[in-house]
């Protein structure tokens, strides 16, 4: 017995990515899970649109892109065996608290603190925050080989490049 039919348009990539540019949106969900070699803060956006407010724009070629109900992921190491991945995922975090008003941004010479008593604490802090970001697209990766399309080209995902000041 079959558990599933796969057909060509569950696998076929569905519209356009959300393009390069500069958004806001709303943290919809977060949560601190035990992931690999250490913890990981989820985070799911919605309400897309660009940072000043459109949730359709026209774009260089002339045709217009609607947001409409797109969703953006995002997962950074708050401790990880690696070093080097929990210190970007920290830098990760550290921006995305300073865009979304949980911490102040840090002067020459002045650092500032993420005043919670836990990851899950900060977690409930960030639902329902507003933030900032840049998007870009990037060719989608599993495993380290490029995920191609039925035509052979890579397919593209949008991904939080960066956390934007209010």
């Amino acid at each position: 017995m079959s558990l599933l039919a796969i057909t060509k348009e569950m696998v076929t990539p569905r519209g356009r990515e959300i393009p390069d540019g500069d958004y806001r949106g709303t943290v919809e969900a977060v949560s601190h899970e035990q992931s690999g070699n250490g913890w990981t803060l989820k985070r799911q956006y919605g309400n897309i649109r660009t940072a000043s407010g459109q949730t359709e724009f026209t774009l260089p070629d002339g045709t217009v892109f609607r947001v409409g109900r797109r969703k953006l992921f995002a997962r950074s190491w708050t401790s990880h065996a690696n070093g080097k991945a929990q210190e970007i995922g920290h830098e990760e975090i550290a921006q995305e608290a300073i865009s979304a008003g949980l911490a102040q941004a840090p002067t020459d010479g002045n650092n500032t603190e993420l005043n919670y008593p836990s990851w899950e604490q900060y977690a409930e802090a960030l639902a329902g925050r507003e933030v900032f970001f840049r998007v870009r697209n990037v060719p989608k990766t599993r495993n380290g080989e490029v995920q191609k399309n039925p035509d052979g080209t890579p397919q593209m995902e949008a991904v939080i490049s960066a956390y934007l000041p209010q």
